[in-house]
């Protein structure tokens, strides 16, 4: 592989964890049992090398 072109940032939106996370530590958030699930999506575009023979 060869070095990199282009990297894309592929964010739909969706949820934002840091935003919950600072309104857990004000004392006034209830804790409840659960789960969350996130994801994100980066596009790494390289350049192809060709070895020499």
């Amino acid at each position: 592989m060869g070095p990199v072109r282009t990297i894309t940032d592929q964010d739909h939106g969706g949820g934002r964890p840091m935003m919950a996370m600072e309104m857990s530590r004000s004392g006034a958030m209830p804790i409840e049992a659960g789960e969350l699930s996130f994801s994100h999506n980066v596009q790494v575009v390289f350049d192809l090398v060709v070895p020499n023979e």
